[in-house]
């Protein structure tokens, strides 16, 4: 048993059992009913109609430009929140 199955199998056992079972689903569905990817690795918000960045390179320049070289000696650098794979594979 992976330890994401021992995590939603305590969330099941009465710990958080809605959130339980809302990632099960998820993960057997293998669908996400608010967010879709473009061709462009940019994130679609179905809910709300608007993509997560309006100018996906200008975003991941700003992004760069503003905590990477600020930051060089840092061994690593924390990204919180939905994030894009785009972005993650240019900060490597």
């Amino acid at each position: 048993m992976s330890l994401l199955e021992k995590n939603i199998q305590a969330l099941l056992s009465g710990v958080n059992e809605p959130l339980g079972n809302k990632l099960l689903n998820f993960i057997q569905n293998k669908t996400c009913s608010r967010f879709n990817i473009d061709e462009n690795l940019n994130i679609y918000d179905k809910t709300h109609n608007v993509f997560m960045y309006e100018n996906l390179e200008e975003e991941l320049n700003f992004f760069y430009q503003s905590i990477l070289e600020k930051t060089p000696r840092y061994p690593f650098v924390c990204i919180y929140g939905i994030g894009n794979a785009l972005l993650i594979k240019n900060l490597a």
